[in-house]
């Protein structure tokens, strides 16, 4: 999980000045952030020609993640949703990071990789 992503935005930030770091950061959506929760996403094409505040353009999420969902159940809301992020909420609702399907594939991988590792010296040490 990524406690601190790059991406974070905040509700009441003036869409122009969202849309500037945006540009600035070579970010392709920002994570919106009202009383350091979650409300949704939004990319750069919806800020453009916008005036208001960032949480009027937003695109709600479909689902978040509990911090001590198990990454098949993450996985799971990913499919179901058609999502590559998922924002993680602790158990206030708060806001305490992301978890991306690359995420998700990094921690297979290594699973895999340390049993693999195991196996190998289990048969070197034959």
């Amino acid at each position: 999980m990524n406690r601190s992503p790059k991406n974070i935005l905040k509700a009441e930030t003036p869409a122009p000045q969202s849309l500037k770091l945006m540009e600035e950061k070579d970010i392709r959506y920002g994570i919106v952030l009202e009383n350091n929760r979650p409300i949704g996403y939004i990319r750069p094409k919806d800020l453009k020609f916008e005036e208001g505040p960032t949480k009027d353009q937003v695109t709600r999420f479909p689902a978040f993640s509990e911090e001590r969902q198990t990454l098949r159940d993450v996985l799971s809301i990913m499919l179901m949703h058609d999502l590559l992020v998922v924002p993680v909420v602790k158990d206030t609702g708060e806001f305490a990071g992301t978890i991306s399907l690359h995420n998700i594939q990094k921690s297979i991988l290594s699973i895999y990789t340390d049993e693999t590792a195991d196996e190998t010296a289990q048969e070197h040490e034959q």
